[in-house]
């Protein structure tokens, strides 16, 4: 079976973007600790994951970027953290995010992770496996 090519989108290295952040994940480092940790698991399991961190105080940057890595190749799902849904003032970025994802890969699935270390079990409850 070929690889499942998973984009995740995070606010990652942005986190202290959002002043509830560190208070709900916990600290920056161990966020991208627990992200990495969980895409060796994906790595593991036959998936190649790639990772994006959004940058809620800078939609346009975070878009352009966006564009690039879907421009790079098919992604089989887009993830898309917790931290860019669940703080009201980021709702430009997600939904730009989102429309853009269904713009240039029509048939992408979506996955919302709840945590750093749940993008693991959100690619395989996603896509069924």
């Amino acid at each position: 079976m070929p690889a499942k090519h998973v984009l995740i989108a995070g606010l990652g290295r942005f986190i202290k973007a959002d002043p509830q952040g560190e208070a709900i994940f916990g600290p920056q480092h161990k966020n991208i600790q627990k992200l990495q940790e969980d895409m060796a698991k994906a790595k593991a399991d036959g998936y190649e994951p790639a990772n994006i961190d959004l940058d809620p105080l800078d939609v346009e940057d975070s878009v352009q970027r966006l564009e690039v890595e879907l421009k790079r190749q098919k992604w089989d799902i887009f993830i898309v953290g917790f931290g860019v849904r669940a703080n009201k003032d980021f709702t430009e970025l997600f939904e730009r995010a989102i429309n853009l994802a269904v713009a240039m890969q029509p048939n992408i699935k979506f996955g919302f992770s709840r945590a750093p270390d749940e993008v693991f079990e959100t690619m395989k409850r996603v896509l069924g496996e």
